[in-house]
């Protein structure tokens, strides 16, 4: 066909000459009763307006040409998607998502596509109106629950909504809803297997209710309740840890591990963490495959200072310093926690403390708050013990010259 064939040109060139332009609207004006040619044009536009290749044309114009038309309520709703992503604030943002919502009858969803679209609609909804501090209207928390239902399984859709849920219900007051949509959200993530999530809103569920509850809802749920026992297994084997009982550690780790992938199909095991911990410093060699193949299956900790630390270890150890630095840079959560870590000398090692610093110093992730780093002791301990590359040399000299200088 000669709209598919112009698409991927367009695709590939990045652009859309005037000559492809008139051929596809000339296509268009041929086949003006065809609905299927007719809804592969519009389709085609919209993925020009996605990959922003410019077509002269405002998102608007092009969405009041679909309405007026009466093409697709599929191709409006995605249309709708990309006008909202292109409004500058957010209860322009909100309008739009809103608009659509009024337009696309819930019952008329009819593939996943759709209702994926129809998520992201609901998700701007709730989170614009909580980031600016007015109510969301119940009708919109129910539709994004049965949205779930109606999808089931489907990750992305639920991780829409989930994401909503997480902010929406911080803003509200009443503790009998919280609970309630705590116990709504554990259900669905665990229909559609978002386990992290699942882990928090049912200790959540579980945090907020009577003590004759509780006992209830663990006699009831055999799997949040060897979660549970799994998870104080792997909290007492880091104890065991940090007192030198390395092997006992191990060996609870193990334990906890293999609990864990049973329960969540291997999409979600907080042990596995501090087993590749352990490997790295050869302290599992069971461990049969490369830490860092294993690191990358932890998924579920993107950019956590803990993941990206022991990713940049791992890294230095094959002598690739420019992907450690990479993982370091990548960090933007728990760095706090993970420098208390890492300064437990007795725990985890001179020489890879020091590291860890360097690292940090490097990537700007830590200033000169921590006394340590303006000792002539610790760089001289970096230069004894740390293997750096020639390149890196002056940039290290920069930056202790920096901290060492008089104050």
């Amino acid at each position: 066909m000669v709209l598919v064939a112009i698409n991927k040109q367009v695709i590939e060139q990045k652009f859309i000459t005037e000559e492809q332009k008139r051929i596809m609207e000339s296509v268009l004006q041929k086949h003006n009763e065809n609905v299927a040619i007719q809804k592969t044009y519009y389709r085609i536009i919209l993925d020009f307006f996605d990959k922003d290749i410019s077509m002269e044309m405002k998102i608007e114009d092009f969405v009041n040409q679909i309405i007026e038309k009466n093409i697709s309520k599929g191709i409006l709703l995605h249309a709708r998607i990309l006008q909202c992503k292109r409004q500058n604030g957010i209860q322009e943002k909100i309008d739009v998502a809103i608009s659509a919502i009024e337009e696309y009858d819930y019952n008329e969803i009819d593939s996943c596509r759709e209702c994926l679209d129809y998520a992201f609609l609901i998700k701007t909804i709730i989170i614009g109106k909580v980031k600016l501090d007015v109510s969301v209207e119940q009708k919109y928390i129910d539709l994004g629950i049965k949205l779930c239902y109606k999808e089931e399984g489907c990750r992305f859709v639920s991780k829409n909504i989930i994401d909503s849920i997480y902010l929406y219900i911080d803003s509200i007051d009443s503790q009998f809803e919280k609970r309630e949509l705590y116990k709504k959200a554990a259900d669905i993530c665990n229909r559609s297997r978002l386990y992290e999530d699942w882990t928090y809103f049912c200790s959540c569920y579980f945090n907020n209710i009577e003590k004759q509850e509780k006992e209830e809802f663990l006699s009831n749920n055999e799997k949040y309740r060897k979660y549970l026992a799994a998870k104080e297994n792997m909290s007492v084997a880091i104890d065991e840890y940090v007192n030198q009982n390395k092997d006992k550690c191990k060996e609870l780790m193990l334990e906890s591990s293999e609990v864990f992938d049973e329960l969540f199909e291997g999409k979600y095991n907080p042990a596995l963490l501090n087993i590749c911990f352990m490997a790295r410093r050869g302290e599992v060699p069971e461990l049969e495959i490369s830490v860092l193949d294993v690191l990358n299956k932890v998924t579920w900790m993107d950019n956590s200072a803990f993941l990206n630390i022991n990713k940049a270890l791992a890294y230095i150890l094959v002598g690739n310093w420019d992907n450690a630095r990479k993982e370091i840079k990548e960090i933007d959560s728990d760095i706090l926690e993970a420098i208390e870590w890492w300064s437990q000398e007795k725990v985890v090692g001179k020489t890879e403390k020091d590291t860890v610093l360097l690292l940090l110093l490097l990537e700007n992730k830590i200033d000169g708050s921590i006394k340590e780093i303006e000792t002539e002791q610790f760089w001289q301990e970096i230069e004894d013990n740390v293997s750096i590359p020639d390149e890196m040399k002056n940039e290290i000299k920069d930056i202790q010259q920096r901290y060492m200088r008089p104050r």
